[in-house]
């Protein structure tokens, strides 16, 4: 997505400046361009990249046994690369379990046209945390990584709204450091 807006975005606002200066328009309207063509630059690069990274390495799974965790117990999941490729750690890999709240607030701005008004603002709150390291060690992707949580007992169960994105989430963040790159995986943890 960021790449597709960096091909419409770089593109357009290089022939605007190429116009404007084949034109000889002021110097304020080329320096006012500039951040635009750059912007779009940025956001061209970065889609590339994260394209080619896609490409090349793949997405990552995670199996997760009876399709949930219950609050209070302690679960082995299994973390597979999505290409049929053996990945080497060249770390230890670094693993973030996370409980997040989010509310939706809803307002409107008078004096603006009707299509403008409705304004959403999220509110996210951290309500648990926990970080833990895995050794490194070559992961198969036929047999995967198991990786073990522990979910608190009196906790928070999923209950996001698909709609909105407001409710309780749990998040299992996994990076990998392998071939040069850091592997970026996140993945919803449904705890019922």
């Amino acid at each position: 997505m960021i790449a597709l807006a960096g091909v419409v975005i770089f593109p357009v606002m290089t022939w605007l400046l190429f116009a404007a200066f084949s034109e000889g328009k002021p110097v304020g309207m080329l320096l006012f361009l500039i951040p635009f063509v750059l912007i779009g630059a940025g956001l061209l690069l970065f889609g590339l990249r994260g394209l080619v990274r896609e490409m090349a390495y793949g997405h990552w799974n995670l199996d997760i046994p009876d399709g949930s965790v219950r609050p209070g117990s302690s679960i082995s999941v299994t973390l597979r690369p999505g290409r049929k490729r053996l990945v080497r750690p060249e770390a230890e890999l670094t693993c973030r379990l996370t409980c997040i709240a989010s509310e939706v607030f809803s307002g409107r701005i008078e004096g603006l046209s009707t299509a403008e008004r409705q304004v959403d603002r999220v509110e996210r709150v951290t309500l648990w945390d926990k970080s833990w390291t895995v050794a490194p060690a070559t992961i198969d992707p036929d047999a995967g990584l198991p990786l073990s949580l522990s979910i608190p007992a009196n906790t928070a169960i999923t209950n996001a709204d698909s709609r909105d994105g407001s409710g309780v989430r749990w998040q299992l963040n996994v990076v990998i450091p392998s071939d040069g790159v850091q592997h970026e995986a996140m993945f919803e943890i449904p705890v019922r």
